[in-house]
């Protein structure tokens, strides 16, 4: 029973791994036009700013109407990189996004992007 336990986790953090990817694999195809970030932090986070052009899909709408009009700015033919403050949201919106069809993959934090040389902008008022 334990060895089929810590196989489960042991797939699950396999999985996990094969669905992230390095802010800086995701910036060069973000700037090769390739695909699209996606910022799943909450809006009163973005007041530190945000990557240039990301399409701000906060975590918190996940699940709701209003999630599902955003959908519409983020398009399907492309690869999504999603990120957040540290990660862990962008994994879950990323998996989220593959459920609806997209090809999406957590690629880590704020910082993260910034330290492979995104340019930011700050957002809302």
């Amino acid at each position: 029973m334990i060895h089929l336990l810590i196989c489960s986790v042991l797939s699950l953090l396999v999985h996990a791994a094969a669905d992230r990817v390095t802010a800086t694999k995701a910036f060069a195809q973000v700037s090769a036009g390739k695909a699209v970030v996606v910022d799943v932090r909450e809006p009163i986070e973005l007041k530190d700013g945000k990557v240039v052009n990301a399409v701000e899909l906060p975590t918190s709408a996940l699940g709701t109407s209003q999630w599902e009009a955003m959908l519409k700015n983020i398009p399907k033919d492309k690869e999504v990189y999603t990120y957040c403050a540290k990660g862990g949201r962008a994994d879950k919106v990323a998996a989220a996004l593959r459920a609806k069809g997209y090809k999406a993959y957590g690629s880590g934090g704020f910082k993260e992007w910034v330290q492979a040389g995104a340019k930011t902008e700050t957002s809302g008022p």
